[in-house]
């Protein structure tokens, strides 16, 4: 840090610097993202898990994932879940409401309290993301950060989906959260975020 206070402090410009802060910064989140994922346990396509240890989750194409954190209990819960649609349906997988209430009353069963809880939302499309929006601010949980990469949707087409997975590889989402710190590294499109 000392070395940008003395060339700032000169007035010294120097072509690249910002490229070299960027691919520091990418590389100081990717070992955040791989520490947590290295002792987190994974959360499953149309699951959820409660933990006070870290979890992880990965190809969210067309699914999202929410993150609810509390931060003086040190404890998380994590889901892996497509808006609910004709695919889902006969998965049984559950409805937004659903499984939010599901998560809630884990982590209170691990002595969280709601009024302590935040939430995190990486989003493949707008529509789920957005009902998930409106279910945590009718239980007044704040949302802290989001990431939405608007996944195109193909209704009762999977072979899009498909193709779009094998070729798009920046609808590829990852997310971690570490329960320790309330981290939250996401990995999309090539890049790492923290999005909490």
């Amino acid at each position: 840090m000392g070395i940008y206070k003395t060339l700032a402090g000169l007035g010294v410009l120097v072509s690249g610097l910002g490229v070299f802060g960027y691919k520091i910064n990418q590389g100081i989140l990717e070992d955040r993202f791989n520490s947590i994922v290295n002792s987190a346990r994974e959360v499953p396509i149309n699951g959820y898990e409660i933990s006070s240890s870290p979890l992880y989750t990965e190809d969210l194409f067309n699914c999202t994932s929410l993150l609810l954190l509390s931060d003086e209990d040190n404890v998380v819960a994590q889901s892996h879940y497509p808006l609910s649609n004709e695919a889902a349906k006969n998965e049984n997988v559950p409805n937004p409401p659903e499984y939010l209430n599901v998560m809630l009353d884990g982590l209170r069963g691990l002595g969280a309290e709601s009024s302590e809880l935040v939430a995190v939302i990486v989003a493949g499309t707008d529509e789920h993301a957005d009902r998930l929006e409106e279910l945590l601010r009718e239980r007044n949980i704040p949302l802290v950060a989001s990431y939405k990469d608007n996944f195109r949707q193909y209704p009762g087409n999977q072979l899009h989906i498909e193709e779009d997975r094998k070729h798009n590889d920046s609808m590829r989402k990852k997310a971690a959260v570490n329960p320790d710190n309330g981290d939250v590294v996401i990995f999309t499109g090539g890049l790492y975020r923290k999005l909490h």
